[in-house]
């Protein structure tokens, strides 16, 4: 599977992501008050200037899966000489969240965030390699149905990590409310979240109609 084929489907997954995080998107939470009813005021006024901030987490995605598949085609050609070290600097200058967090444990954050990556250049590694051209088809060339469901189950579980460090990541809104700079770290992790749970139980299921369909049709014919 060519590198072009994988980042098309990867680009096809961000955008997904992007646009369902948009949705779930709360400018009642933004504000503390998600309890008041509808948002489609606020998104008049202030949508536009949210659309825009939003797109910085489409742009961060697209890089971060740009390098890890330099690191992928690494892995794919020189097996364990390939070291994600010489990627990392670059990912975590992309990850908004790592780069505005203010705390005190920047290294465990920085730790677990390259885990991650280096983990998912692994995981594509196999998918770059095969010489199958669709993406299904070399994820089953590549790994059996639990272990390419534990692979996307990790891919989409970035929000999770975020988490733990979302009280000291502090990312604002673009200047609203009388040039105010609202904190909205909680409510986007929360859309991310929810959007990467949704992605992750898509793309479960289509593992299981993949390869029970393959499956089904290795049987012998009777």
């Amino acid at each position: 599977m060519t590198r072009g084929s994988v980042k098309g489907k990867l680009d096809e997954l961000v955008n997904e992501l992007i646009d369902r995080g948009l949705e779930h998107l709360s400018l009642w939470g933004i504000l503390g008050l998600r309890f008041m009813p509808g948002d489609s005021f606020l998104m008049f006024l202030f949508g536009s200037q949210v659309r825009d901030e939003l797109g910085q987490y489409r742009a961060m995605y697209n890089n971060q899966f740009r390098i890890v598949l330099d690191y992928a085609e690494d892995v794919a050609e020189n097996g364990g000489d390939a070291e994600f070290g010489k990627y990392r600097e670059e990912m975590l200058g992309w990850d908004n969240f790592y780069v505005n967090y203010e705390g005190d444990d920047e290294d465990e954050f920085a730790e677990r965030l390259s885990e991650r990556y280096r983990k998912i250049g692994e995981d594509l590694a196999p998918l770059v390699a095969s010489n199958e051209d669709g993406f299904w088809d070399a994820a089953r060339d590549a790994y059996e149905k639990d272990e390419i469901v534990g692979k996307l189950d990790h891919a989409f579980s970035y929000a999770d990590i975020v988490e733990d460090y979302a009280d000291d990541i502090d990312v604002r809104t673009p200047p609203v409310l009388f040039f105010l700079r609202l904190r909205y770290t909680d409510e986007v992790v929360r859309a991310l979240r929810k959007s990467e749970n949704e992605i992750f139980d898509r793309m479960r299921q289509k593992a299981d109609e993949v390869f029970d369909k393959a499956g089904e049709e290795a049987k012998p014919v009777p």
